[in-house]
């Protein structure tokens, strides 16, 4: 039997291609983050958005279903940028001078760097990363992830003689599990960790630790 697909789980987004178009995006997906550092989104409509971008209600449905398919768009935003800057750390031709601790000591600072510049978005109730089919978060992240760990995995079978663990994509799995999940953790315990507080400096720090300790990439 067919299930019928779940309408808020489809969020049209109308991709903006002229100057003014994209204009009128970037100002709406700016109120979108304000909303979203302020902690108001959820109780903000969508008249409160298009009053405060200073576009129309009719410049908003032009791109977006809803509130929540602007809120899909700026997570997308972020997606596409953690992902240009980390591949390019990433990148197993264009980085042959450096050391494989230095590459991954470069891909943790960029990620729990730019996560944490993008906590709003994580922290968003509206947002809930479910297992339900065919949520637009969900799929977004997979798709990152999925990225990243081609990246990765292309990186360490280059480097093979860098480091000592055995299976390289089991690695390659487990380092963007640590890296992602103690950055969310961090995040949404207001940068806790066992009920200790963390900088952003330490974050990164200990991360990279872990992740070459756990690799067994050669330091020195």
């Amino acid at each position: 039997m067919k299930q019928k697909s779940n309408p808020s789980r489809t969020l049209p987004i109308r991709p903006a291609l002229q100057k003014r178009s994209l204009k009128t995006q970037r100002k709406i997906l700016k109120v979108v983050e304000k909303l979203l550092q302020e902690s108001k989104f959820e109780q903000a409509t969508v008249q409160d958005i298009v009053r405060q971008s200073g576009c129309s209600i009719g410049a908003f449905y032009g791109r977006f279903k809803d509130k929540n398919a602007a809120l899909f768009s700026f997570y997308d935003a972020h997606c596409v940028q953690l992902e240009s800057s980390a591949l390019v750390i990433l990148d197993s031709n264009g980085s042959k001078e450096k050391s494989l601790a230095r590459i991954l000591s470069g891909f943790v600072e960029a990620t729990v760097g730019h996560t944490l510049d993008h906590a709003e978005i994580l922290k968003s109730g509206t947002i809930k990363f479910s297992d339900e089919e065919g949520d637009p978060f969900l799929d977004r992240a997979r798709k990152l992830n999925r990225r990243l760990y081609r990246a990765l995995v292309d990186l360490l079978l280059a480097r093979r003689d860098e480091f000592d663990h055995p299976d390289v994509r089991l690695g390659a799995v487990f380092v963007l599990g640590i890296v992602g999940g103690l950055t969310r953790d961090a995040i949404t315990t207001g940068q806790k960790l066992m009920q200790t507080s963390v900088s952003a400096e330490v974050l990164q720090s200990e991360l990279t630790r872990i992740v070459l300790g756990y690799l067994g990439v050669a330091t020195r």
